[in-house]
C-alpha cells in the first residue's frame, strides 16, 4: 500500500515540476535549431497536419454557416491580433485557438489574413514536432528529466497538435521506465530543495527512495540511481537540524491545515458508504500527518470501514 500511495502522489506532482519547467523551454524555438533539411522535413509534416484539418472543418461547413454568419471582418482582424499577442509571448495554446478559429472562419475579405494564420498555425505544429522529436532524442540518450520536460511541454503547450497525443503516450512510456521515473521524481525533490522547501523536498525523496532506492534484499547496483540517490539526500538533509526545524514547522501548518478536511470527508464518505473514497481519505491523513490529533481519530474510523 506504501509503494503504491508513493507511486501516486509522484505522478500528481509531476505536472506542477513541469509547469516551471516550461517558460525555460518557450525561450528557445527548436525548429530554429535544425538543420535545414530537418526543419523543411518538419514543416511540411506539419503543413500536411494544418491541410488535413482544414480540410475536416471544412467538410463541416454547413454545420457551422450559422455561427459563422455573426463573424465579421472586423472581429477576425480582432481575433488575429489576439492571435499575433499570444504567439509573440509563447501562449501557443491560445495562439492556435485563435488561429484556428481564423482558418476555419465562412467570411469573405479575410483570405489574406486566413493565409498568414494558416502560416502561423503550420509553425506551431513544426514546433510541437520538433519538441517531441527532441524528448525522443533526449530519451535514447538517457536524458530522462530532459525528455519528461520535452513530452510535458508539448501536453501543456500544444494540446491542439496532432503530436499532443502521442506526447502523453510517450510520457506514460518514459514514467513506466523505473530508472526514468526515479530520474525525474529526483529532478523533482532537487527542485524543491534549491527553493529551501525542506517538507516537500524530504517528501519527494522519500517516495522515490521507498519505490525505486535499495532495499535490504536489494544492492545498490540493482536500484535505479534516481532512487539510490534520493535516499541519500534523505540523510543528508536530516542530519541538519536547520532543515529538521522547517520540515516540523511545515509538517506543523499543513496538518492545521489539512487533517481536519481529510477527516471530515473521511466521515462523509463513510456516512455515504463510499466505503473505499473513505479508506484513502483517512489512510492519506495518517500517512501525512500521524502527529496531529485528527490521525487518532482517523485510525479509529478506518476499523469501523466493513
Amino acid at each position: 500500500m506504501k509503494q503504491i500511495a508513493a507511486g501516486a502522489m509522484l505522478t500528481a506532482v509531476l505536472a506542477v515540476f513541469f509547469a516551471g519547467s516550461a517558460s525555460a523551454l518557450d525561450a528557445e524555438r527548436f525548429l530554429d535549431k535544425l538543420p535545414p533539411e530537418q526543419r523543411d522535413k518538419i514543416l511540411s509534416q506539419a503543413k500536411d497536419a494544418i491541410n488535413k484539418m482544414a480540410k475536416t472543418n471544412s467538410d463541416k461547413k454547413d454545420a457551422r454557416n450559422k455561427s459563422d454568419a455573426k463573424m465579421t471582418v472586423d472581429l477576425i482582424k480582432e481575433l488575429y491580433k489576439k492571435a499575433e499577442e499570444a504567439y509573440k509571448n509563447g501562449d501557443m495554446a491560445a495562439a492556435y485557438t485563435y488561429y484556428a478559429t481564423i482558418v476555419n472562419a465562412n467570411v469573405r475579405g479575410v483570405d489574406e489574413i486566413q493565409q498568414a494564420s494558416k502560416e502561423k498555425l503550420t509553425l506551431i505544429e513544426a514546433e510541437a514536432l520538433a519538441r517531441y522529436n527532441e524528448a525522443d532524442i533526449e530519451f535514447r540518450k538517457g536524458e530522462h528529466v530532459k525528455s519528461a520536460e520535452l513530452l510535458q511541454d508539448v501536453i501543456d503547450n500544444y494540446p491542439y497538435c496532432s503530436v499532443a497525443d502521442k506526447a502523453a503516450v510517450y510520457m506514460r512510456k518514459v514514467m513506466a521506465d523505473p530508472k526514468a521515473a526515479a530520474d525525474v521524481g529526483f529532478a523533482k525533490g532537487m527542485k524543491y530543495e534549491k527553493a529551501e522547501d525542506y517538507y516537500n523536498a524530504v517528501r519527494t525523496y522519500k517516495e522515490v527512495a521507498e519505490k525505486y532506492g535499495p532495499r535490504d534484499d536489494t544492492s545498490f547496483s540493482q536500484s535505479p540511481v534516481g532512487g539510490i540517490r534520493a535516499k541519500i539526500r534523505i540523510e543528508k538533509l536530516l542530519e541538519d537540524p536547520y532543515v529538521k526545524e522547517a520540515i516540523a514547522r511545515a509538517e506543523q501548518f499543513n496538518a492545521k491545515a489539512k487533517a481536519p478536511t481529510l477527516l471530515t470527508n473521511g466521515r462523509n464518505y463513510i456516512w455515504n458508504k463510499r466505503y473505499d473514497l473513505a479508506r484513502t481519505e483517512l489512510e492519506s491523513l495518517m500517512r501525512d500527518f500521524p502527529a496531529a490529533p485528527e490521525a487518532d481519530q482517523a485510525k479509529i474510523l478506518l476499523e469501523t470501514i466493513p
